[in-house]
């Protein structure tokens, strides 16, 4: 991955972070990797206590090759799984499920501003 994208990635979670937490969201973990993949963050939604959320992060400054929760495939959300039950083994995790989510961020250079998704409960039809 090229130093462009991966600080457009990383500034892409920064904003999803601030976005999560304005809706109540707490933030558990960033960047949990595991041997089956990578899931960006993991946060508890104030109104369902009993689930992580699992959510997969997509930043983009055009849609030339279309919107950026297209990127996610059912490859990447079949990951996402085993990655998400990973983090579950690995942290004794018995008592909680887990839901996929997306966060879709398009950005416009020229005003600098960015459109953001919030797309609950993707699965591998997505």
């Amino acid at each position: 991955m090229t130093g462009y994208r991966k600080q457009l990635g990383a500034w892409g979670e920064e904003l999803a972070v601030k976005f999560l937490r304005q809706r109540g969201y707490t933030i558990i973990a960033q960047n949990f990797a595991s041997r089956y993949g990578e899931i960006d963050i993991i946060a508890f939604d104030p109104r369902i206590p009993d689930t992580l959320c699992m959510l997969e992060v997509k930043t983009r400054v055009s849609t030339d090759f279309g919107p950026p929760e297209e990127a996610i495939t059912p490859n990447k959300i079949k990951r996402l799984h085993d990655t998400a039950c990973s983090y579950f083994f690995q942290h004794r995790i018995e008592d909680r499920i887990f839901r996929l989510d997306a966060i879709s961020i398009l950005l416009d250079p020229a005003t600098r501003r960015a459109k953001i998704k919030h797309i609950k409960g993707i699965n591998f039809e997505s």
